[in-house]
């Protein structure tokens, strides 16, 4: 079976009996080309990877793809998102990455691009950051095989925990002996980046053996069930909806590509038995036991399953595929370890206002991730994970959620809309939505119209800029 192998190459006088199939060299701009014989290897990074694997995996056949081109192992979103493009066009099996990000404004293309990937049936490992408990793009996103070392271990040890808020789960050893390669170590230094082509090679074990679904490697990986749950349904980068009350009243709005909605619970399984690896969204009212079974029996190759309520726990055991429903938000949340808020990450409070309030967040987050700041928007409004936004669940302390996710995601803003009036979050600017005709400020309040449209979200956010 072939692996992926994004790092900085592969040097095969080190390694000479592993089968490599291509040499690519991925450039600063996204080109992509067989690397030059004159090239040099810049760190030993990605042969120690692939000797780590080729120990324990010595079948695997490995394609190198080179997108650290530097010593100091880094790269662009530009280089990362076309490498991981190759692999989606040529629909590589297993690929590995001792890469990711931890930038939120370079997060989401990376996302999609991943759940593409899950949803065409590929596999993928990949080392969350040194830098311990920052959120990682892939690591930590659902459906992804996201490791950490445990220093303890050695050889091909590792174990699979329960799910943690924004964290991988599975933890592996990188102090493993490769003197028996030539100029090899006797023992690899302990990091992540060493970790993961443990459980990379142990994959490649049990895809050889026929193993397809995430949920079956991870409990085969785990040796007995194990939580998957993560904190967002990020899997979704297209999906069937079916929403039989028509609750979703925005969806130009969210968060991933709507392939068809539908009201009708005949139709929405007819098109599910055509379109059997597609994800799909459930809005409640709860179905049927006969429909959750026929869904069930037609979901086995599908990437994933999301119902916008809380699912019975039989429900969630039963689903052969990814499955998250807002219990999945809900227990990491309650689970957050506290942390005091950063005084200097600004803090902006948005009227909670149904659609104008959620229309503004989003577009004021797309407009801040596009101009290269990282935005974290905190909201309790019904389904906000849909949009992308995150979700505060009924009895969860707001300032503990955000103090969480400014400690794992470092954003350089944060933008709370909450029903309740919250007197434990810090607000440097609010913003309400009142009878006036463009945007006015007054001190620290900021009101636009109800019915605002793009120059007004403009306005608002040169005014973010200006403070």
């Amino acid at each position: 079976m072939l692996i992926a192998l994004l790092d900085d190459g592969i040097d095969l006088r080190r390694c000479p009996d592993i089968r490599l199939r291509e040499d690519l060299s991925v450039q600063p701009d996204g080109t992509i080309r067989p690397r030059r014989a004159e090239e040099i290897i810049r760190t030993s990074h990605g042969t120690t990877c692939a000797q780590i694997i080729h120990k324990y995996a010595p079948e695997a056949e490995f394609c190198s793809l080179a997108i650290f081109l530097q010593p100091k192992l880094r790269t662009s979103p530009a280089q990362l998102l076309a490498a991981l493009d190759w692999c989606l066009e040529k629909k590589i099996p297993l690929v590995h990455m001792s890469a990711g990000t931890t930038q939120l404004c370079d997060q989401e293309p990376i996302r999609r691009l991943i759940a593409k990937m899950i949803q065409q049936g590929q596999t993928i490992v990949a080392a969350r950051s040194n830098d311990a408990g920052r959120y990682t793009v892939p690591a930590c996103c659902a459906g992804v095989l996201g490791v950490a070392a445990d220093p303890v271990l050695t050889g091909d040890q590792f174990y699979v925990l329960d799910a943690m808020p924004d964290d991988v789960q599975i933890f592996a050893s990188s102090r493993h002996d490769l003197s028996a390669y030539p100029f090899g170590e006797a023992e690899a230094v302990v990091s992540n980046s060493y970790a993961a082509p443990t459980v990379t090679a142990k994959v490649h074990e049990l895809l050889s053996a026929g193993w397809k679904s995430i949920p079956e490697l991870y409990r085969s990986l785990a040796k007995n069930p194990v939580s998957m749950a993560r904190m967002r349904p990020d899997f979704l980068s297209s999906a069937f909806v079916f929403d039989p009350e028509h609750s979703i009243k925005t969806p130009e709005l969210l968060d991933f590509q709507v392939l068809g909605m539908f009201d009708d619970e005949t139709d929405f399984l007819a098109a599910m038995e055509r379109e059997q690896r597609s994800s799909v969204v459930l809005v409640p009212p709860s179905p049927s036991n006969r429909f959750w079974k026929k869904l069930f029996s037609q979901s086995e190759e599908r990437c994933g399953i999301v119902y916008a309520g809380e699912a019975p726990r039989e429900l969630q055991a039963a689903a052969p595929c990814l499955f998250w429903d807002e219990t999945a938000r809900r227990s990491p949340t309650s689970r957050v370890t506290r942390f005091s808020l950063d005084p200097e990450i600004p803090f902006v409070q948005v009227e909670s206002c149904g659609e104008s309030s959620l229309r503004l967040l989003c577009g004021l987050r797309d407009r801040l991730t596009g101009e290269g700041y990282g935005c974290v928007t905190i909201t309790d409004q019904p389904m906000a994970y849909l949009y992308g936004l995150e979700y505060l669940p009924r009895g969860c302390q707001p300032e503990v959620l955000a103090a969480h996710l400014c400690r794992t995601h470092d954003p350089d803003i944060v933008l709370c809309s909450l029903g309740t009036p919250v007197t434990n979050l810090p607000c440097d600017l609010r913003i309400s939505f009142g009878m006036c005709c463009k945007v006015q400020v007054i001190g620290d309040t900021m009101t636009l119209p109800e019915r605002f449209g793009e120059a007004d979200t403009e306005a608002v956010f040169q005014i973010l800029l200006e403070n």
